[in-house]
């Protein structure tokens, strides 16, 4: 960065010390225009010239130039580059997606089981999808997740005993945090978690990566087997991997009301920009028809 700019500032016969915001602004307006600085590059740029002036101001006991500072007065596109409110907003499922995948979730009519249909890796993904698009997982979280961690309704008052909510430990900045589970998310991993009895899969993982050896679900794996399942589902090539799910479940919290303090305890979020674009990025979608579906959805487990 600073060799470009060195020799710029010979082609231009400008001395360092002698650089103003005009000519400053011109170097950094050039290599915009070439798409070889982004605003956050170009704030890069400039904070990295205005040390070197400082230093060099410093070691000759002169006078320090001021003139990255008053360019940055000046350009507020620059300035405030880094400002959250220029991060990406995260990517999420359309209405129309998010249906289409709730549809090919859904066990089918009442008196038709899933198990009887689907082979135990149709199960597993199922469940897993389940618990990312209806309850917020994060994809290290789905597979990592432990059968200590399933907490479960007391077994006469539900067949199969109904998983009430997971217990998920810290993990990186994610602190240890506990996820309520209801509705259809809690339906789909107790019938998976009751084939994964009745198949008697050894180790401790929810999610194991095989039936023999119960080792974790590998992360390339696990990826695989997200983008088959949205594939299946008749999305096509989804981007954004399965943290779409994830932001999916985030946005439609938001949308019903949830608080962010809230919903930030339940996503084991502890940075505020993650709420914030969260918030900016609702302000732009509707989500209603994916309540409809959800709501009718519902209804047709409860009788199942």
């Amino acid at each position: 960065m600073w060799q470009s700019f060195a020799t710029w500032l010979q082609t231009q016969h400008i001395r360092l010390a002698d650089l103003n915001v005009a000519q400053l602004s011109r170097f950094l307006d050039e290599r915009g225009r070439d798409s070889e600085l982004s605003p956050r590059h170009a704030w890069r740029m400039v904070r990295l010239i205005d040390r070197v002036m400082q230093f060099e101001a410093m070691r000759q006991a002169t006078p320090p130039n001021n003139a990255c500072a008053d360019l940055l007065a000046r350009r507020p596109d620059i300035q405030y580059a880094n400002a959250s409110q220029q991060d990406g907003l995260p990517e999420a499922l359309s209405a129309q997606e998010a249906a289409a995948l709730l549809r090919w979730l859904s066990p089918g009519e009442p008196e038709t089981a899933t198990r009887s249909s689907a082979t135990w890796k149709e199960m597993r993904i199922r469940a897993a999808i389940g618990l990312q698009l209806g309850a917020g997982l994060t994809p290290g979280e789905i597979r990592a997740l432990e059968l200590r961690h399933v907490q479960q309704a007391a077994a006469d008052s539900a067949v199969p005993p109904r998983p009430t909510a997971l217990t998920l430990p810290a993990n990186g900045n994610s602190p240890a945090h506990t996820v309520q589970l209801n509705g259809w998310p809690a339906r789909l991993l107790a019938e998976w978690l009751m084939l994964r009895s009745e198949f008697s899969f050894p180790g401790s993982m929810v999610f194991p990566s095989t039936r023999s050896a119960g080792a974790p679900w590998g992360k390339v794996a696990h990826y695989e087997a997200v983008r088959k399942a949205l594939t299946a589902a008749g999305l096509g090539q989804v981007d954004g991997g399965s943290y779409r799910l994830r932001h999916t479940y985030a946005l439609r919290q938001l949308r019903r009301g949830v608080a962010p303090a809230e919903l930030s305890k339940r996503l084991g979020v502890t940075d505020p920009d993650v709420m914030d674009r969260y918030q900016r990025l609702l302000a732009k979608r509707e989500e209603s028809q994916v309540e409809e579906f959800e709501n009718s959805y519902n209804a047709r487990l409860d009788a199942w």
